[in-house]
């Protein structure tokens, strides 16, 4: 049966302090955790949008792979170091660098890391995040179809002729999905569009 009022009125004092007490406790452990959510959150943000610009670096110089292969008429080569750094140059038929540039490698790891963190914290964010990972899943395929394709073994060389209508264009098409993915999270980590990149 539902509790009388005068029942509750003859309650002990004490009874009503350590219910006020509770409630108190329990507002400030809500706000603490609140605060602790907000620091986390406020790190995550800057910490995924550093990563957004890393990866930006990667779409920028696939871009130019890319758009090198629809103007050269010779082969592209990826030329691997001792300490596996990695460049892709167009040569001409002498055998000359004609263009080219550093292939850095996809930063995967932090994203794919935070991509669960952050959901306990920020379902919205989580949901670009989750976008923002796969187009960086899909980075890493394409560049290492760009490493398959231009790889310096004898007879490793395919034309941009060749590839003109396969893969530097198909490339093109995703790279451009793959950064509204990044710059939709940018934009909500900063509240910036992704216009500038980090080398490291």
């Amino acid at each position: 049966m539902p509790t009388s009022l005068p029942t509750l009125i003859s309650l002990p004092a004490a009874v009503y302090s350590a219910i006020i007490l509770f409630c108190v406790k329990e507002f400030l452990e809500w706000r603490r955790r609140r605060g602790a959510d907000a620091r986390k959150l406020s790190v995550y943000k800057r910490v995924l949008a550093h990563e957004c610009e890393r990866n930006y670096w990667l779409i920028k110089v696939l871009r130019d792979l890319a758009s090198g292969g629809q103007q050269w008429e010779t082969p592209y080569r990826i030329t691997t170091e001792a300490s596996g750094r990695q460049s892709w140059g167009f040569y001409d038929p002498n055998g000359t660098l004609a263009r080219g540039g550093s292939l850095p490698k996809v930063k995967l790891d932090t994203i794919e890391r935070l991509a669960v963190e952050v959901a306990y914290v920020d379902g919205l964010l989580a949901e670009k995040v989750r976008e923002a990972l796969d187009s960086v899943l899909e980075l890493q395929h394409l560049r290492n179809s760009a490493v398959d394709y231009g790889n310096d073994q004898p007879g490793g060389h395919i034309s941009a002729g060749d590839l003109q209508e396969g893969f530097f264009d198909y490339a093109l098409s995703e790279l451009e999905d793959h950064y509204k993915s990044l710059s939709k999270l940018y934009l909500a980590c900063t509240g910036k569009e992704l216009r500038q990149h980090r080398l490291r």
